[in-house]
């Protein structure tokens, strides 16, 4: 379990007071540019600075919303590879909005090319999280995933959805009125009643979705080099790698370890989970003394991994499988429903809500 997690971009920090509640033995530090709460917290940014003692021993680093700011993304990224030790997981979450005709009347397709045209001239990249993945190999972590929902702007929404939608629309006012009055010159009151029309045009329906994405990866260890890995790589690694089901049934009648771990610190099971390989999941759980919920350094267990990387069969699987913890938490202890409902596994949701 994580000892530090910093969480950028705290806002009102919900998420950074939730994961004290779970995780408390853990420090949990908030870090934002404004203080909203500082009896909860110990630390906020100045001048995109943060101390660099708090990167040193974070186990989780959470960044959220960075509202096109790429180079705050970048120095984020540079400083975590820098000062943080291996194995620590980033993880962004960023919300945009997609809609079918960018060129819409609605008061929302307005206040949407406004707001673009605002991000343009204050100097930030419009649908930055498209970027994501490829910051973060850029700047060195591994196993670099993305999870992508989207909610529809309609009225046809899930409990869950709406929760997501009622905390984005709320918020909508309060990101871009600095950006509308001081970038694009409207009057507090004009922005105001734009903001009340934009209300009432999200009210009558907007074709579009929320596009809500996750990124995050692992700081590697010293690369080592080929014939190391190799080594380090049990011959049943590279069997399950390879999704050879029967070298992988004959090497476990020989006595191999289907716990062993490689030199990413992942099992057997998590590979074959990740790689889709469901014959060799099946080969694997015939196995009386298997782990069946591991811990990768990135706190996900076989089952998550399967799921993140839509691999349906070997959730189902698994689901079905005596043992396997349907409720395990990811690095941002996110419910396996949620993560499900992120991933858009149908009947994964439908399966959990069963159980």
């Amino acid at each position: 379990m994580p000892g530090v997690i910093l969480d950028i971009g705290t806002g009102t920090g919900y998420w950074a007071i939730e994961a004290a509640d779970v995780h408390p033995g853990a420090m949990v530090v908030g870090v934002d540019r404004v203080l909203i709460q500082p009896e909860r917290y110990m630390l906020w940014i100045e001048n995109n600075g943060i101390q660099f003692e708090i990167y040193k021993n974070a186990d989780l680093i959470r960044v959220d919303r960075l509202y096109g700011d790429e180079p705050l993304l970048s120095s984020i990224l540079e400083d975590a590879n820098k000062y943080c030790a291996p194995g620590v997981v980033v993880e962004i979450h960023d919300l945009t909005v997609r809609l079918k005709d960018p060129k819409g009347a609605t008061a929302f397709h307005q206040f949407h090319r406004d707001l673009k045209e605002a991000y343009r001239r204050d100097g930030r990249t419009w649908n930055l999280a498209d970027s994501y993945e490829e910051m973060m190999r850029r700047f060195g972590f591994q196993r670099v995933t993305r999870v992508v929902r989207e909610i529809p702007l309609s009225d046809q929404r899930i409990r869950e959805e709406e929760e997501v939608y009622t905390e984005w629309k709320s918020g909508l006012a309060a990101h871009a009125g600095k950006l509308f009055c001081e970038g694009l010159g409207k009057e507090p009151t004009q922005a105001i009643v734009e903001f009340a029309e934009v209300r009432n045009s999200l009210a009558e329906g907007i074709e579009g979705k929320l596009h809500i994405e996750v990124v995050y990866g692992v700081k590697p260890a010293a690369k080592p080099s080929m014939s190391l890995a190799y080594d380090q790589s049990t011959a049943l690694h590279r069997a399950v790698a390879c999704g050879d089901a029967l070298a992988v049934r004959e090497l476990l009648k020989k006595g191999a370890n289907p716990n062993a771990r490689d030199y990413n610190d992942q099992t057997p099971l998590h590979l074959a989970a990740r790689n889709k390989h469901q014959q060799v999941v099946k080969e694997l759980l015939s196995q009386q003394h298997i782990n069946l919920n591991p811990l990768e350094p990135s706190g996900h267990t076989p089952l998550m991994c399967a799921l993140e990387s839509g691999a349906t069969g070997v959730v189902g699987l698994l689901l079905e499988t005596e043992g396997v913890n349907i409720n395990p938490t990811s690095p941002t202890q996110r419910p396996l429903l949620q993560l499900a409902i992120e991933a858009g596994h149908i009947e994964t949701i439908k399966r959990l809500l069963q159980d």
